[in-house]
């Protein structure tokens, strides 16, 4: 078989073979050596970008704390894909998560630019580092194939330039970003997810009207410009072609395989969007659910454990309101037998009395800086964190006495990551606790609130007159007795 660099000499006509044996005497007369000129040259072969990309591609795929590097064997709906977007002017693909499209995408860059001269590829993602991590995979692609027809010219984090001047250009997603470049194609990864998906979209497809591509890719985020678009598609309302892939169009992806992840997901309306099976599905109205779907989950927690060693690290947690809301204290210490594991030992509640907490009391009835100051004589209290939207005066006052370690809790980003932290460690069992009745009230009473866009969650409210500020303390206190060296 022809290598993909060897010229085809059947399409070279008698009269150029003539010229060129002509030439080569008159060079050789004169002792110089001969190089057949451009326009004599036979056109190279360009490879189909299916089997190129089989036979030729390499990807990584992460193989737990290693990535691997793999051939690029397609699979059937990666093929299909492939096909579509090499027919088609205007494509929009509605898919699950990790199905190796963007990938592909890159992939069929790479080859456009590298076996065409003068073409230009701009990617457009949801922020720089996704836009970046396009360019680092697209010459990754390159780098490790073994024939390539042009070499690198110019290769800075964002963009990447062949000698044949085809370059491959990748933006955050803004407002008007890349509306003064023409593209040969566009591609939108994970359009659905992007900030200013609208006024992108109006800036980037003048840029391919003149016969450019546009591609167009994501998962499901809700009634977007995504969904008008996809649903126009659908209905032949407008000049894309579409593409649905399931979340079972991964071969390994099995009935199992989806349970699984299902169990560990924030809600299950949020995993059918993630990992939709229908169009419908991927569509779903992601809105709360309970914090825990069954309270058995947490009876199924509770455990009889040694009582709490004077010496033994406990993490404080505090949330509360100062006026009209409950105050919660829970202390948290790694499990007395399984260190990886966490367990609740003392969780407590103080109610308003007049609209306002009492943080003081008295001694037979002491409110919680006076309950956490007798606390801290009697056990080692490594750390006590807080939420600090209501209770900056009361910090204020521990922070003045200099007794405590004392952590503000970070009410954003943070707390997603400890509440989907808490649903875990009570779903898989890795929390323990004594049964405590207004503990196991607030859990009940909490809904769970999903992010799309980190796939976290936060503890809210079922009913605003429903209290949950123990369940907060607990995921706060769980997240950090986690994350010391306890």
């Amino acid at each position: 078989m022809a290598s993909i660099l060897t010229p085809d000499l059947s399409k070279i006509t008698p009269a150029k073979l003539k010229e060129a044996a002509i030439a080569m005497a008159i060079l050789a007369k004169r002792g110089k050596p001969f190089e057949i000129p451009e326009t004599l040259q036979a056109p190279k072969i360009i490879p189909d970008v299916a089997k190129w990309i089989g036979e030729s591609v390499t990807i990584e795929e992460p193989q737990g704390d290693t990535v691997s590097i793999i051939p690029f064997h397609l699979w059937a709906a990666q093929e299909e894909a492939l096909s579509l977007v090499k027919k088609s002017k205007q494509v929009i693909i509605l898919k699950a998560r990790q199905l190796g499209l963007s990938w592909l995408l890159i992939s069929y860059s790479v080859w456009l630019c590298i076996y065409h001269p003068s073409k230009s590829v701009l990617v457009f993602s949801k922020d720089q580092d996704s836009a970046n991590e396009m360019i680092r995979r697209a010459k990754g692609i390159f780098n490790r194939l073994k024939e390539k027809p042009t070499e690198i010219k110019n290769d800075p984090v964002t963009s990447i330039t062949w000698g044949n001047e085809s370059r491959i250009k990748a933006f955050a997603a803004t407002e008007d970003a890349g509306s003064s470049f023409t593209g040969s194609m566009v591609i939108l990864d994970e359009f659905a997810k992007m900030r200013y998906a609208s006024e992108l979209y109006t800036a980037v497809k003048p840029t391919i009207d003149d016969g450019g591509k546009i591609c167009i890719i994501s998962t499901a985020k809700g009634e977007n410009i995504f969904h008008t678009l996809w649903a126009a598609a659908t209905k032949k309302e407008n000049g894309f072609s579409s593409l649905f892939i399931p979340w079972s169009a991964r071969p390994e992806r099995t009935a199992e395989w989806y349970a699984r992840v299902e169990s560990d997901s924030v809600s299950s309306a949020h995993h059918r969007q993630e990992y939709p099976a229908t169009p419908e599905e991927a569509f779903t109205v992601v809105g709360e659910e309970r914090f825990l779907p069954d309270m058995s989950l947490w009876d199924m927690c509770r455990e009889e454990l040694p009582p709490l060693g004077k010496r033994e690290p406990m993490v404080v947690a505090l949330d509360a309101a100062v006026t009209n809301d409950s105050f919660a204290f829970v202390g948290v210490t790694r499990h007395p037998l399984r260190h990886d594991d966490v367990a609740i030992r003392m969780a407590r509640e103080w109610r308003p009395v007049n609209g306002r907490i009492d943080f003081e009391g008295s001694e037979d009835n002491p409110g919680p800086l006076r309950f956490l100051r007798n606390l801290g004589k009697e056990y080692n209290i490594a750390q006590v964190c807080f939420d600090p939207t209501e209770l900056r005066y009361a910090a204020q006052i521990l922070k003045s006495e200099g007794v405590f370690w004392l952590k503000e809790f970070p009410q954003g980003g943070q707390r997603l990551e400890s509440d989907k932290q808490f649903l875990d460690l009570i779903i898989h069992r890795r929390l323990s606790h004594d049964g405590n009745a207004d503990l196991r009230r607030h859990i009940s009473n909490a809904n769970r609130k999903p992010d799309p866009e980190t796939r976290k969650l936060r503890i809210v409210k079922r009913e605003a007159n429903l209290k949950i500020d123990m369940a907060v303390a607990g995921s706060m206190g769980s997240y950090e007795c986690l994350r010391l060296a306890l």
